[in-house]
């Protein structure tokens, strides 16, 4: 779980810790680059859920084997502001472009020895191996069918099956979806 705190506080320090150590999320990463001061923490942080509990973690970035990924900040230039944003990282530590810069540019993703990702790798094929790992991160196992199905969706179309992801309980929450989706 990503929280990016804004002005107004959200507990993101203190019940979300427990919502979310409820609901068994694995990890949960609290950007706070612009009021870390007044929340008296620092502005990235990353908690892993341990025997229950929310437990501070070090590193920037930081890896996440069960998902493939690390994440983490450094300074960077996006839309004319130089500033610390979050970028995501394969297991070398080597930072993943943007994906709007890549697909603006159609621009191959360069991560020699990543995990998913070889030098010729696109945007979207980036897109697509996120969204079949959430899958299975929420839903376990699933039919070569059902994953080769997500070949037939669109950008947009990924992009909103990796926000409803999170409400599947079911494979058949899944097929449902994708369903109706590839039916309009």
């Amino acid at each position: 779980m990503l929280e990016i705190v804004s002005q107004i506080p959200g507990g993101e320090y203190d019940s979300k810790f427990e919502k979310y150590a409820q609901i068994g999320v694995r990890y949960y990463v609290v950007y706070n680059p612009d009021h870390w001061r007044r929340d008296q923490h620092q502005p990235f942080e990353v908690y892993r859920l341990e025997e229950g509990h929310c437990v501070p973690q070090q590193g920037n970035p930081f890896w996440m084997p069960e998902l493939g990924l690390g994440i983490g900040t450094e300074r960077g230039l996006h839309g004319g502001l130089e500033r610390e944003w979050l970028y995501w990282y394969d297991e070398l530590g080597h930072k993943y472009l943007p994906i709007e810069n890549l697909i603006a540019h159609r621009t191959p993703i360069a991560s020699p020895g990543a995990p998913i990702l070889g030098a010729a790798t696109t945007a979207e094929q980036v897109i697509r191996t996120l969204v079949r790992r959430q899958l299975s991160q929420q839903l376990g196992l699933l039919p070569a069918a059902a994953l080769d199905s997500l070949e037939q969706l669109s950008m947009p179309q990924l992009d909103a099956l990796s926000e409803a992801i999170w409400g599947f309980t079911s494979a058949a929450d899944f097929s449902a979806w994708l369903q109706n989706t590839l039916s309009h």
